[in-house]
């Protein structure tokens, strides 16, 4: 633009462009400068800087990124090449230490994996040795910190079991009478009801509850 003392002053705009149609397009600037674009050119962004005077116009093309849809009607193939796909890292040792990182420090699910190798190349910074070695150290590692496990881990196996095999024996205890007459008999010695009364499944859970109520509710 020129001000009203006809000094000279420098515009800059920037313009994004994207093709639509398989002929050239022409973008035409209100002081009448122009440029074409051809279609097999893909544009994601031109910064244009230029003079009211039309006497210099610096165009600058800015990451060749996406396809015009007219070549992608054309029946070229969309999505990533062959190449990218054999560029993609598929194994933990493979990545970066950056990918890694941010990969350990998901809790959500904790990714093991990346865990672990991000410890590989910790031993390996710390011991100055090679990827083997530190692979063997967080062997003796690994070992190391499962020695006690079983130990450690008992309590809840014996809860685990004993809460698994009282659930099962409660419905023979319950609803079975050759069952819950031989417990009567040996741990509880209450009166057996009258024949008739023990005719059902539902009868021999109203007798056995007198005393597995306690501890089934317990448990």
């Amino acid at each position: 633009s020129a001000g009203s003392n006809g000094l000279m002053k420098k515009c800059t705009s920037r313009v994004y462009v994207k093709c639509f149609s398989p002929a050239a397009t022409t973008l035409s600037i209100n002081n009448g400068i122009g440029f074409g674009i051809n279609n097999n050119v893909d544009v994601n962004s031109i910064d244009i800087n230029s003079k009211t005077n039309n006497s210099k116009t610096n165009l600058s093309l800015q990451r060749n990124t996406f396809s015009s849809q007219a070549t992608q009607a054309s029946g070229e193939q969309r999505g990533p090449s062959l190449d990218l796909a054999k560029k993609m890292k598929t194994k933990y040792e493979e990545m970066d230490n950056a990918h890694l990182v941010i990969m350990a420090n998901m809790d959500s699910p904790p990714i093991k994996g990346a865990r672990e190798e991000v410890l590989k190349r910790h031993i390996m910074s710390i011991d100055e040795v090679d990827y083997e070695t530190a692979c063997n150290t967080f062997k003796k590692i690994e070992a190391r910190n499962k020695e006690y496990s079983s130990i450690v881990t008992m309590p809840y196996k014996i809860g685990i079991f004993m809460g698994v095999t009282g659930g099962f024996a409660s419905f023979p205890l319950c609803f079975d009478l050759n069952t819950a007459r031989w417990f009567n008999e040996h741990f509880v010695t209450t009166d057996v009801p009258e024949v008739h009364d023990l005719e059902t499944v539902l009868e021999v859970g109203s007798w056995t509850w007198n005393w597995m109520e306690p501890p089934l509710g317990q448990i």
